[in-house]
């Protein structure tokens, strides 16, 4: 081994020991300086301005610097070379002058240059190291003695937080710097995080909760109910996110802390079907239909598949079946796609038959069950050979889409679906299912309510607030009574599913279906002129009833009683002095108010976390009182017109 090549070896060796002794250092940095922090809160006895937890931080990299800038003397290999000489004089600068690479190598000068790294290292390294460790242990010492295992755990891990230091100016007081764990359900695949001191609490439903604080006497109360606490050096309870948010209140003796408990929902995936693009209606049967799909989901994505239905037939004779094909499993990723191919010539598609293609995705929810995404249904129709017959003249009511024909018999066979499998559901999966098949129900319906009356529509798709047109437009051809009949069904079928009774809504929904084959299959109007024009003789008809009407006393609705009380306790807990007090009792209103003013809920909560920091408030409680008033403001004026 060369001279060079030794010095090379030495100050890779103080490179790791100045590395070492730069982390030890870093760390009692960070110890002395929270314990300190910890000290001066319990001094003052109260907790210090939140950018005093910066303070560890930047010791630990003043320390470190320090350290590397004193200790270290490898910034090149001449330094090294005079750093050994240093401590080992007998090389009498022979080591300076073998290392210099202008020099020629000289086998006398390597033996005069020879020593051992190893041994030059061992007695520096040793010092530098035993101080480090040294202060890493008085540091260590030092902080827990003030703020315990925890609390050191806390420094070491960058959380010398504001919510940390009032814990400790107050070290007898359980209420006080207690933390909150938050474990997301298995089937999420989130990891647990920790909250210091919350104020509320916001996680998916089923996720595991546990809140520990120090000291003991601690009465833990879920909503009424009354939750076991464990006892030890640090109290402990453990519970679950519901599916409704409560009030989590934890009382020591006169006084009380409360805790918004806020569920969240696992939303369904959202899918939506790229390829192919629209309906089509077909001469010949032939070629491959190439489908595509995108599916995006909050949490995670389990499976989703290609779906189509091929139709035959109308009323009595209708027959119906499906096939699933792509089917892929996505195991939790947030984002996938589908994609197949469709032989239409495998099929044996006859004239008249349809054929309905949908994609369908699944999350893996195993709380509230699985939550099933939809995309719209895109359609290929073969077209019958007495299609073409006609001439082209002046245009009678507009034609049923066949899609909407399909649309309706799938929403029954998904209220069917949801009938069979409803025993072995939970109440908040059935009620997700229900919800979604309502709404399809209810924009199936627009769509016919278009195709009826579409001098009645405007052009954002609302209808008059006057009421629906007479059987006959001025001008043009008349209802189509059947798709009039389809319209009225759907419109019970809608109002059934609305209260989540998928039973009582299924008749409707076939009687809709009847329905819209009949409209289907209906003969069209060939209009020779334009339509009556219907007069009304109104001066001979006004005046001319006999109902004078009567009025009934009005009882106010679920939803208007709620904002009122939710207005009341506001202005209470609002005018209350005292800053925890009033924090307490704000909680208590956003509990409410996340069920029933969402967006007053979420104004509540900043003005929650002033009053508990001993923030100034005033901004945060005009901007609650805003959307209150926004939310009279939109009760006083009503609810506008639907078409339903």
């Amino acid at each position: 081994m060369t001279a060079r090549q030794r010095v090379s070896r030495t100050r890779a060796y103080l490179a790791t020991a100045v590395a070492i002794a730069a982390a030890a250092w870093a760390v009692a940095a960070v110890l002395a300086v929270g314990a300190a922090l910890v000290l001066a809160a319990r001094v003052t006895g109260s907790g210090l301005p939140g950018g005093f937890s910066l303070l560890p931080g930047v010791a630990a990299l003043v320390a470190a610097g320090a350290i590397v800038y004193r200790a270290w003397p490898g910034r090149s290999l001449e330094r090294v070379a005079l750093w050994v000489e240093e401590h080992q004089p007998s090389l009498a600068f022979a080591l300076v002058t073998a290392s210099d690479p202008t020099l020629a190598e000289s086998p006398a000068l390597e033996r005069a240059a020879e020593f051992d790294p190893a041994k030059v290292v061992r007695r520096p390294v040793a010092t530098m190291l035993l101080v480090a460790g040294a202060a890493v242990v008085l540091s260590g010492a030092a902080a827990w003695a003030l703020a315990g295992t925890e609390g050191a755990r806390d420094m070491l891990a960058g959380r010398t937080t504001t919510s940390s230091l009032r814990a400790a100016a107050a070290p007898d007081d359980p209420l006080v710097g207690f933390r909150a764990t938050i474990t997301p359900p298995a089937y999420s695949r989130l990891r647990a995080t920790s909250v210091d001191d919350p104020s509320s609490i916001a996680a998916l439903r089923g996720s595991g909760i546990t809140v520990s604080g120090r000291g003991s006497g601690v009465a833990v109360f879920f909503g009424d109910a009354r939750l076991p606490v464990r006892k030890g050096r640090r109290w402990t309870v453990a519970l679950t996110m519901p599916a409704r948010p409560v009030a989590l209140t934890l009382r020591h003796g006169e006084r009380r802390r409360v805790i918004v408990l806020e569920p969240r929902a696992d939303a369904a995936p959202r899918v939506r079907l790229t390829s192919p693009a629209r309906d089509t209606i077909m001469q010949r049967v032939g070629g491959v239909v190439r489908v595509a799909a995108s599916i995006e989901e909050d949490v995670g994505i389990a499976s989703g598949h290609i779906e189509y239905m091929l139709s035959s037939g109308a009323e009595e004779t209708f027959t119906a079946r499906t096939a699933v094909v792509g089917r892929r499993e996505f195991r939790g990723a947030a984002r996938g796609d589908l994609s197949t191919t469709i032989d239409l010539a495998s099929l044996k598609l006859g004239p008249g038959d349809l054929l309905s293609i949908r994609a369908v995705a699944r999350d893996a929810n195993t709380v509230s069950g699985p939550g099933v995404g939809v995309s719209d249904t895109r359609t290929y129709r073969v077209a019958r050979r007495d299609e073409y017959d006609s001439l082209a003249v002046e245009a009678g009511a507009p034609i049923i889409p066949e899609s909407t024909v399909v649309s309706q018999r799938m929403l029954i066979l998904r209220a069917e679906a949801l009938l069979r499998e409803q025993p072995s559901l939970a109440r908040d999966s059935v009620l997700t299912r229900v919800r979604g098949i309502a709404t399809d129900q209810i924009r199936l319906r627009e769509r016919v309510h278009d195709i009826v009356y579409p001098a009645h529509t405007h052009a954002e798709g609302d209808v008059e607030a006057a009421g629906e047109p007479e059987d006959a437009e001025e001008g043009g051809a008349p209802v189509n009574p059947h798709l009039k009949t389809a319209y009225e069904e759907m419109w019970s079928a809608s109002r059934e599913l609305q209260i989540a009774d998928a039973a009582a809504a299924l008749p409707f929904m076939r009687a809709a279906a009847t329905a819209l084959d009949r409209a289907r299959l209906a003969n069209r109007y060939y209009l020779r002129s334009g339509a009556a024009r219907v007069v009304v003789d109104v001066p001979r008809v006004r005046l001319q009833g006999k109902e004078t009407g009567a009025s009934a006393a009005r009882s106010p609705r679920a939803a208007e009683t709620a904002r009122r009380e939710i207005a009341r306790d506001f202005a209470r807990a609002a005018a209350i002095r005292d800053p925890v007090a009033s924090a307490n009792e704000l909680s208590l209103v956003r509990v409410r108010a996340l069920a029933e003013l969402p967006e007053l809920a979420a104004a509540l909560e900043p003005l929650i976390d002033a009053l508990r920091r001993g923030r100034d408030p005033r901004a945060a409680l005009a901007a609650a009182r805003s959307k209150l008033d926004r939310a009279d403001a939109a009760a006083r004026d009503g609810a506008s017109w639907s078409r339903w």
